[in-house]
């Protein structure tokens, strides 16, 4: 009888179950129990076991077809791997040009947060009658026609 189990047990060939499970990233035991049809493998492991040995899934998951992909129809591995490095490479640069930008306005905003707090001061001290000298002491503590603090006794 045909199943998966003896599907992996083909594609394993003369390589030993620790050196198959360690080369998937698995157990022994649990690659022991996959061909043994104990257990079946998830579909990341199937997936994992297609790319890695480049088998046709169709034939893994049900005996039928060709056992390798045709040649024809696997993409250019390397022309893909330039492809997405080029990629990456840009999306690097515009998070670097991103990154730039936010620090420049970050600054900005500090910067107008701080005009904007020396205008509420100098609001508040007109608003009140408070002159540069008496912006430490309450309204109340100020005597303003000696222009100096009213000690309370």
């Amino acid at each position: 009888m045909d199943t998966l189990g003896n599907r992996l047990k083909i594609l394993r060939g003369s390589m030993s179950q620790s050196s198959m499970a360690q080369r998937l990233d698995v157990p022994q035991t649990t690659w022991s129990n996959y061909e043994k049809g104990r257990n079946q493998p998830n579909l990341a492991l199937i997936d994992k076991i297609c790319c890695e040995f480049g088998v046709n899934l169709e034939w893994l998951l049900f005996g039928r077809g060709e056992t390798h992909k045709s040649l024809e129809s696997k993409p250019d591995t390397c022309q893909n791997c330039i492809l997405l490095y080029d990629k990456l490479v840009h999306v690097q640069e515009r998070e670097n040009a991103l990154l730039k930008e936010n620090s420049v306005l970050k600054d900005k905003f500090f910067e107008l947060e701080h005009k904007l707090s020396l205008c509420r001061q100098r609001g508040n001290q007109r608003k009140y009658g408070i002159t540069a000298g008496q912006r430490s002491y309450p309204s109340g503590l100020w005597n303003k026609a000696k222009n100096k603090p009213r000690f309370v006794s």
